[in-house]
């Protein structure tokens, strides 16, 4: 029985790694402009323990991008990663709007109510519609990115691989 090697072409986790790499990339660029803007856009009244700030919004997210750029090889797929990237913030827009708000009452903006982070709240639905829209933007930038990336670390490796004396 032959099985997927870690990496390997065939692997059919690498689009799965991606998108997260991805969607890692959208929570760190977002999370930190928004809390060196104001911290009580993201976290509201609530104060967060810095170690796990940290870990959440940065320490986490790049051990996923090592991983996913020198282990699991992968960003080889950058259109199947951009797809599955629009339908998980299509799925994380209705999941907000259709299932968190109604159901909560908090946090409380001067729009609406209920939404996940404070500052979804203080926002008319268009321009709720329009951040998530310039998110997934952002996100296919990060697509481009991270599979630049991923060519350059194969490039290297393929470079070591055929000059061990380097």
């Amino acid at each position: 029985m032959r099985t997927a090697r870690y990496g390997a072409l065939g692997d059919p986790g690498a689009v799965f790694g991606s998108v997260v790499a991805v969607l890692n990339a959208l929570v760190v660029a977002s999370y930190w402009r928004l809390y060196f803007t104001d911290p009580a856009l993201v976290n509201g009244d609530t104060q967060i323990a810095g170690y796990r700030e940290y870990y959440l919004h940065l320490a986490g997210p790049v051990l996923q991008w090592i991983d996913v750029l020198f282990l699991k090889r992968a960003f080889r797929f950058p259109l199947c990663t951009a797809v599955w990237l629009g339908a998980l913030v299509v799925i994380y827009v209705l999941w907000a709007e259709v299932l968190v708000a109604p159901l909560n009452l908090t946090p409380v903006g001067t729009v609406t109510s209920g939404l996940p982070y404070p500052f979804l709240n203080d926002m008319p639905l268009a321009a709720r519609l329009r951040f998530y829209g310039l998110t997934y933007a952002s996100g296919v930038v990060f697509v481009g990115l991270f599979w630049a990336a991923a060519r350059l670390v194969a490039c290297s490796s393929l470079s070591r691989d055929r000059n061990p004396e380097r």
